[in-house]
């Protein structure tokens, strides 16, 4: 499927999981004249069926339902809490980023970091001043700290210790716990992801749905151990770790093939066009294709230059 990039009320990483999870694939063969083929139906097995079926058949409208809805924390353990802390902590490091995002004014929302204009000035969420209100970090409480222009880190959920819940209950996301499941219902499929960085963002996703007990396999064979123990999952989709991942992997036995190609401007169209012609006639081909972000989000022009 061809789409631009836009903000939604569940955020990048939730965007992740619905895009996939809904399967927002554009079947190549349907866009070659052939005649469209559903999810549910590349497979006879049951089990895949199961895993399958009535997740997104039932479901009225995906693009619009299931990403209205809201975070949920789910259970989990200090380790896991530290873990993700500390991933926080190393992009800002990263970045040049301060472990606090509190300026030594005390003023925060409307004013960017001390030499990082480009990053809003916060409060800390574990000081004496958690809570950004009217552009000043203050001593309120979390019922305090209700206001259009308030920012308190404290009601804030990580999302990879929380589950999306879309409004609509009959917008369930599917959920893989083994790679198992995953070839279940990838087996014998093809898919190029060609776009920008959201897409190689969603292509690096995908394959942490591999490597569950094989994370060499997800980068190249030249990575370093020292580098392959720095770029876990929730460091690897930063310049210095993603410049080792694999952009084309086998997988489910060398049945599913995964394929990762970079184009950030609608003017590649026409070899975005080639990736899309070199999949005719091959059965279980899917192309994700994503611009917008660094053609301005200019709509009209992604609609006249892409579709």
């Amino acid at each position: 499927m061809l789409f631009t990039r836009r903000r939604s009320s569940c955020g990048w990483i939730a965007c992740v999981a619905c895009l996939f999870s809904a399967c927002l694939f554009f079947l190549i063969n349907n866009f070659l004249g052939k005649r469209w083929m559903t999810f549910v139906y590349f497979s006879e097995d049951q089990d895949r069926a199961r895993l399958t079926y009535g997740h997104f058949t039932s479901c009225p409208d995906v693009l619009n339902r299931m990403v209205v809805g809201h975070w949920s924390n789910r259970n989990y353990t200090a380790q896991e809490l530290e873990e993700v802390e500390s991933g926080v902590l190393r992009l800002r490091q990263f970045h040049k980023i301060p472990d606090s995002l509190q300026r030594n004014d005390s003023r925060c929302g409307n004013i960017g970091l001390d030499g990082l204009f480009v990053f809003r000035a916060l409060c800390n969420p574990k000081g004496p001043t958690p809570c950004c209100y009217n552009n000043v970090c203050a001593n309120k409480t979390v019922q305090e700290c209700q206001c259009p222009q308030c920012y308190d880190f404290r009601t804030k959920l990580h999302a990879e210790l929380a589950d999306w819940i879309p409004d609509d209950p009959t917008c369930k996301i599917l959920k893989f716990q083994t790679k198992k499941e995953v070839c279940y219902v990838l087996h014998n499929t093809t898919l190029y992801f060609v776009g920008d960085s959201f897409i190689r963002q969603l292509y690096i996703s995908v394959l942490g749905l591999f490597d569950k007990n094989d994370t060499y396999k997800v980068f190249a064979k030249h990575i370093k151990k020292d580098m392959l123990d720095k770029c876990d999952k929730y460091y690897r989709y930063i310049s210095e770790c993603r410049q080792y991942i694999n952009t084309e992997l086998m997988e489910c036995n060398n049945s599913t093939v995964l394929r990762c190609i970079e184009r950030y401007r609608a003017t590649t169209i026409d070899s975005v066009l080639t990736e899309m012609r070199s999949l005719q006639g091959k059965p279980n081909s899917w192309f994700i294709a994503g611009f917008g972000n660094h053609d301005g989000y200019n709509l009209t022009y992604l609609q006249e230059k892409v579709i």
